[in-house]
C-alpha cells in the first residue's frame, strides 16, 4: 500500500538524534515506518516540506469537548484537527453520569480524544459540581473507568471557591483516593479562594497536575509577593506537573513573564478551550504556544510541551517521532509577521511571529489546515491523493532551506518582507497604472518621509549606482540617454573614489560605475588617502565624488565623509553616497550629500529594490530620465514600487524588530561557551550601526574544537539546512552570528550543528 513520504522537514523532537535537522519521515499503514536523512521515494506519495517544521502530533492536554455542556465545551475537531492538533484531552467536562454519552459522541471525530473523568458524577454541567460531596461516588467512578479504560486518562477536580463552596480541599482528598486506587493522575484546577493555593499544593504528589499555573488572580503563584512562593517551587521540585490551561480567565502575561524569568517553567501548554473563549483570547493551541514563543521560550521547548511532555505525563504512546509509533504528525511554519496577542486579563502585546499549522496526520490520515485559520473560520479537508495536495500548493523548486546568520546579504535573499508589504505588492500586481506617474508619486512619498527633495525608485541599490552615474553624464539630453555607450567616453565621465572604497560586494562596485558610462579615478592608496590627494585629483573631466559607506571598505586613514562633502561643494561637484545597507535614511542628505543610494531590501525589509534620494529635484529628474535609455534593462515593476513604499512607511513608523530577542542571544551564547573549543562573546558592528552580533572564536587544536574556523563555517554552509555565518574573519579564527535575519528556532539549529560538527 502506498505510504506518505514527508521530505525535508525540520524535525522538532528533543530526544531524537535528528532533532533540528532536515529529515524525511515515511508513513505506512497508519504508523511511522522510517525517520532518516534521505528515504527513497519508491512508490510512496512524496510531500515536499522544504524546510517547514515537523513534530509529533500536537496534544492539547486541557480542553472541553463534550458538546452537551453548551458554552463550557466546543466541537473537538474545531480545537483539534482543524488547528493542526492530533489529540485533545477533555479535562473533566463529563462525570460518570454522562461518560457513556460523551464517549459515543467522540467516536465520530477525526481528532483523537481522551478524557479526564470529573470526580463529581454530574461533571461540570451545574458549574458547582463539588458543593455536594454526595456527588463523588467511588463505585460509579470505578465502573465507568472499567468500561472506558482506553478513553479515560485521569481524574479532574476543580478546586476554586465557586465550585467547592465550603468543602475546601475535601474534594481533592477524595479525588486523590480514587485516583491512587485506579492508578490515574489527578488534574487540579486552581482559581479563586477558598481554598488557598498553598493548601492545595501541600496535598499534591509526584505526577499530580496543577492547571492554570500562570493565572493572574490573587491566589496565584506569587501569593502577593515579588517572587514565586517557596511552596510553589517545592511542589514543582517534588514532581508536581504544572500546566497552562489558558482559558478565559487563567493566563497572565505578567505572571508568566515573571515566573519564567525566575526559572519556574511550565511543564505543558494547553488551551482550556471552549466555545466562550475561542474567539479570544484562546483562539487555538497554536495561538497559545505563540504567546510563549513571544515570551522568549525556545521553539523546541514550546513544541516539547505540546507533544512529548503531555504524552509522558498521561502515559500515552504518541508524542514522539519514532518508527513503530502511530503516525500522528503536525507540520507547521513560523511566520515572521506581527500578531496581536491577548492574555486573560485583557493585556495586549504585539508579537513579531506566530506559529501556523499547515498539515496534520492522525494515524496516517492526512488533513490540510487552511492558512491563518481561526477557530471560528477553519476549514479542514481530508486529502486522499497527491494530485489533490499538489493542486493546493505552490510550485516547490526543491532548493535547500537557508539559515541566514550572515546579515542582509543579496546572495541569501537579503530579507523577508512583512505581510503588509506582500499585500501592497499584490495590490500593485493587480493594478494597471501609468508607470511614470507611479514612479513620481512613489518618489514624492518617500522623499516626504525622509526629508529629500525627490527620490527615484530603482530595482536595487546597484541599479541606483548605474542610473546615477548615467544621469551625471547624459543629464536630460535624449540623444545621450538613448546612445549612452556611444557618447559616454566623449563626455566628462570621471568619478573620484577613495582607493580603499573601490570594493567588491559580491560584484565590483567599479563595474556598476562602468555600466553607467563612468570611469573611476582612484584617490590615495589602499590603506591611506588624504584630502589634499582628493583635491589634486579633481579635473575638468570629473563629474562626481563617490563615497561608499560599508563594512567592506577600509575604515581607517581614509578621507572623512565631512571632508568629501566639503571638497565636493568647493569644486561644485555632486557627492554620491552609497549607503545601501544603512538604516538612517535622512542622515547623509542632512550632512550635505547630493545623491544617496539605498537598498529597499536590507534595512527596510522590502522587495528587491532600491532608491536614490536627492537634495535637488533636477538631479533626480535626470536619473528618472535614464529609464528611456540604459534604465530600460533594469526597469522597476509596479508591484515592487508598491511594496517598497509600504516598507518605507512601516520603517519610518517603527523599524522592523528582529525575531530573536536579546535574552535568546544570551542563552545561545552561554550554550556555545559550553562547547569545548568555542568561545562566544558580543561584538559591535564594524561600521558603527546599532547591531550586536555574537562572535564565536574557534580553538582548532585537537583538545579544543578539533578544526579551524574556515572549515567549520564551510561545513555549516554545506549541511542539509545551509547555515551561513558572517565569516569575514574566519581566516584568523573567528566568525559571527548576525541575529537580524534569524527566524524562530534558527538559533537552536545552529547550536545543534555546532555541537554535531565538533571534532568530525
Amino acid at each position: 500500500m502506498m505510504g506518505h513520504l514527508l521530505k525535508s522537514g525540520i524535525l522538532l523532537d528533543t530526544s531524537h538524534p535528528r532533532h533540528l535537522q532536515q529529515t524525511d519521515i515515511l508513513i505506512e499503514d497508519g504508523k511511522i515506518s522510517q525517520v532518516a536523512a534521505n528515504i527513497a521515494a519508491d512508490e510512496h506519495e512524496v510531500i515536499e516540506l522544504s524546510g517547514k517544521y515537523v513534530s509529533a502530533g500536537w496534544i492539547d492536554m486541557h480542553a472541553h469537548t463534550f458538546t452537551s455542556d453548551g458554552p463550557l465545551s466546543t466541537d473537538a475537531d474545531l480545537l483539534g484537527v482543524e488547528q493542526g492538533v492530533s489529540m485533545v484531552i477533555d479535562a473533566g467536562t463529563a462525570g460518570s453520569d454522562d461518560m457513556p454519552v460523551f464517549f459515543e459522541q467522540m467516536q465520530t471525530k477525526k481528532t483523537k480524544i481522551k478524557a479526564f473523568i470529573n470526580v463529581s458524577s454530574m461533571g461540570i454541567a451545574s458549574r458547582y459540581e463539588l458543593r455536594d460531596l454526595n456527588q463523588i461516588r467511588f463505585d460509579d467512578i470505578r465502573n465507568t473507568y472499567k468500561n472506558y479504560q482506553d478513553f479515560i486518562v485521569g481524574i479532574k477536580v476543580r478546586e476554586s471557591g465557586s465550585v467547592v463552596g465550603e468543602n475546601g480541599v475535601q474534594p481533592l482528598v477524595l479525588g486523590q483516593t480514587i485516583a491512587k486506587e485506579l492508578g490515574l493522575p489527578i488534574m487540579v484546577h486552581i482559581g479563586n479562594t477558598p481554598p488557598e493555593l498553598l493548601d492545595i499544593l501541600a496535598l499534591l504528589k509526584r505526577g499530580d497536575i496543577v492547571t492554570h499555573i500562570y493565572n493572574g488572580k490573587a491566589n496565584n503563584i506569587f501569593q502577593g509577593g515579588d517572587v514565586v512562593h517557596p511552596d510553589v517551587i517545592a511542589a514543582h521540585q517534588r514532581g508536581v506537573i504544572f500546566d497552562i490551561g489558558h482559558g478565559r480567565d487563567s493566563f497572565s502575561f505578567d505572571v508568566a513573564r515573571r515566573a519564567l524569568a525566575q526559572g519556574l517553567v511550565t511543564d505543558t501548554i494547553s488551551t482550556d478551550g471552549y466555545t466562550e473563549n475561542l474567539p479570544g483570547p484562546v483562539k487555538s493551541l497554536a495561538n497559545v504556544v505563540t504567546k510563549f514563543l513571544h515570551l522568549g521560550m525556545p521553539l523546541a521547548d514550546c513544541i516539547d510541551k505540546i507533544t512529548a511532555k503531555p504524552a509522558a505525563v498521561l502515559g500515552l504512546e504518541n508524542g514522539r517521532v519514532l518508527p513503530g509509533l502511530p503516525a500522528d504528525i503536525t507540520v507547521f511554519s513560523v511566520i515572521r509577521e506581527e500578531v496581536e496577542l491577548v492574555d486573560s486579563t485583557g493585556a495586549v502585546e504585539i508579537g513579531q511571529q506566530f506559529i501556523q499549522p499547515e498539515m496534520v496526520f492522525i494515524d496516517g490520515d492526512k488533513f490540510l489546515v487552511h492558512p491563518k485559520s481561526t477557530c471560528s473560520q477553519a476549514v479542514i479537508e481530508p486529502l486522499d491523493t497527491a494530485e489533490e495536495l499538489n493542486s493546493m500548493e505552490l510550485v516547490d523548486l526543491g532548493v535547500r532551506r537557508v539559515i541566514n546568520a550572515s546579515g542582509r546579504m543579496t546572495k541569501l535573499g537579503v530579507s523577508t518582507p512583512s505581510a503588509s508589504v506582500l499585500a501592497a505588492m499584490n495590490r500593485g500586481a493587480d493594478s494597471y497604472v501609468l508607470m511614470d506617474e507611479l514612479i513620481d508619486a512613489a518618489g514624492q512619498f518617500i522623499a516626504s518621509e525622509i526629508g529629500a527633495a525627490d527620490v527615484c525608485v530603482t530595482t536595487s541599490a546597484s541599479s541606483g549606482i548605474v542610473l546615477t552615474i548615467a544621469s551625471l553624464i547624459a543629464k536630460n539630453n535624449i540623444e545621450y540617454i538613448e546612445n549612452l555607450t556611444k557618447y559616454s567616453s566623449k563626455l566628462p565621465n570621471q568619478v573620484l573614489m577613495l582607493k580603499g572604497h573601490n570594493v567588491n560586494y559580491n560584484v565590483p562596485i567599479e563595474t556598476m560605475v562602468n555600466l553607467g558610462g563612468g570611469v573611476i579615478k582612484e584617490v590615495g592608496s589602499a590603506n591611506q588617502a588624504s584630502r589634499a590627494q582628493l583635491e589634486a585629483a579633481v579635473s575638468d573631466d570629473t563629474i562626481a565624488l563617490f563615497y561608499v559607506k560599508s563594512h567592506h571598505t577600509v575604515q581607517k586613514n581614509m578621507v572623512s565623509l565631512e571632508d568629501m562633502i566639503a571638497v565636493a561643494k568647493a569644486y561644485h561637484l555632486p557627492l554620491i553616497v552609497d549607503a545601501a545597507a544603512e538604516e538612517d535614511f535622512s542622515k547623509y542628505l542632512a550632512m550635505g550629500a547630493d545623491l544617496v543610494i539605498y537598498s529597499g531590501t536590507k534595512a527596510l525589509c522590502g522587495p528587491t529594490s532600491g532608491f536614490v534620494a536627492g537634495s535637488d529635484a533636477e538631479l533626480i529628474a535626470n536619473i528618472k530620465a535614464q529609464y528611456r535609455g540604459i534604465g530600460r534593462a533594469m526597469k522597476v515593476g509596479k508591484e515592487t514600487i508598491y511594496g517598497l513604499v509600504q516598507a518605507v512607511a512601516e520603517f519610518m513608523q517603527a523599524p522592523p524588530k528582529p525575531v530573536v530577542t536579546q535574552t535568546e542571544l544570551e542563552a545561545f551564547m552561554g550554550a556555545v561557551n559550553q562547547i569545548a573549543g568555542l568561545t562566544a562573546e558580543f561584538e559591535d558592528d564594524e561600521s558603527g550601526r546599532a547591531i550586536a552580533r555574537v562572535q564565536i572564536h574557534v580553538d582548532e587544536r585537537t583538545d579544543g574544537y578539533g578544526k579551524n574556523a574556515l572549515t567549520l563555517v564551510s561545513e555549516l554552509a554545506q549541511g542539509e539546512v545551509a547555515i551561513f555565518t558572517r565569516d569575514y574573519y574566519a581566516n584568523v579564527g573567528h566568525f559571527s552570528i548576525d541575529p537580524r535575519p534569524l527566524l524562530a528556532g534558527d538559533l537552536d539549529i545552529i547550536l545543534s550543528q555546532l555541537q554535531n560538527l565538533q571534532g568530525e
